[in-house]
């Protein structure tokens, strides 16, 4: 029977030593190392060989290693460093937000409707009291008088051909008929019968027919 050598004693050893646990094979390495520098007689030629087995137990080592962390499955950590699970919404969460939506739409949508019925009434009496009001006194600057009740807003947009008839139109001094918040004509009458207003320039608000909601170049 052949007698085995001590380099293939060493490298049996290694092989074995990748199924021990780190802290016993440690110990097992350095007895086998121990042992086959003894049994080589400790010359440079033996000592350099296990030099080299040394090398190649690391080497060995480390692949082991690497190929059983690159055999394992890396999930997305979380902030915690763990795993992180997509979670729904549940049905009683959904009917929550859905409740919510409903409150906050019915306290918010009545004060909104408020608010737009406000702004308009805001725009008809800058509309009065500025672009419309600025419009007739140039007209009446250039002319001499105001528009007639008949002639009405009409004459600030082209020159009106009835009595009585403008002596210097310079117009048009408006693109086009005015029209209220509430896509109706405003009301023109010369003259008027709101002093110290010479003419009466107004709207009948929302309703759209004389009440105490109209607004006019009388009213504050």
């Amino acid at each position: 029977m052949k007698r085995s050598r001590p380099r293939d004693v060493l490298r049996l050893a290694l092989v074995a030593c990748c199924l021990l646990p780190k802290r016993q094979r440690r110990q097992l390495m350095r007895r086998v190392f121990l042992s086959y520098l003894n049994s080589s007689g400790a010359n440079r030629g033996a000592r350099r060989e296990a030099v080299e087995m040394s090398q190649a137990w690391r080497t060995l080592k480390h692949s082991v290693a690497y190929s059983h962390l690159a055999s394992k499955p890396h999930p997305h950590p979380g902030r915690s460093g763990r795993p992180t699970r997509r979670r729904g919404f549940t049905l009683i969460e959904l009917m929550l937000v859905v409740v919510i939506i409903g409150a906050l739409a019915a306290m918010v949508v009545p004060r909104l409707a408020g608010r737009s019925e406000e702004a308009r009434r805001g725009i008809a009496q800058a509309d009065i009291k500025g672009n419309l009001a600025l419009a007739l006194r140039l007209y009446e600057v250039d002319n001499g008088r105001y528009p007639s009740s008949e002639q009405g807003l009409a004459a600030l947009v082209s020159k009106p051909a009835g009595a009585p008839a403008p002596k210097n139109w310079k117009g048009p001094y408006l693109e086009q008929p005015p029209m209220d918040p509430w896509q109706r004509p405003y009301n023109y009458h010369y003259p008027g019968s709101h002093p110290p207003q010479d003419y009466d320039l107004f709207s009948f608000g929302p309703d759209g027919t004389a009440s105490e909601d109209d607004i006019g170049n009388w009213t504050p």
